[in-house]
């Protein structure tokens, strides 16, 4: 690794009582170490992505099925399209009379308490 240290850098390093040569030793000695936490870092992110994947297929695949088990459900009350309502012929309590339908039934005279004043 190749440092070039600019003169403003130079007198920042000597101002803090420490010489270019120690400070450029330094660097090189925690280049290393920088390398492997960076590494570390990327693995943990990367392990972190695979989980996150993993977790999200998951999801997806139970999604999936419940869908296609509402589908089912769904399909078990959806009407037939073969279902209609046939027509039926006249009730036989109702006759025509040559106008509107009436009921079919006998007029009886039904006497209540008021002996049919009301």
């Amino acid at each position: 690794m190749i440092l070039n240290v600019t003169e403003e850098q130079k007198q920042l390093i000597e101002s803090q009582g420490y010489m270019v040569v120690q400070f450029k030793k330094w660097c090189k000695d925690i280049e290393p170490i920088l390398i492997t936490f960076c590494n570390r870092i990327i693995d943990e992110i990367e392990l972190i992505v695979t989980f996150l994947k993993e977790m999200s297929w998951k999801v997806i695949q139970v999604a999936d099925k419940l869908l296609e088990f509402g589908i089912d459900i769904m399909d078990k009350f959806k009407p037939d399209d073969d279902f209609h309502i046939a027509k039926t012929e006249k009730f036989p309590f109702i006759r025509s009379i040559c106008r509107k339908y009436e009921p079919n039934i006998s007029n009886r005279v039904i006497y209540h308490r008021c002996r049919d004043r009301c």
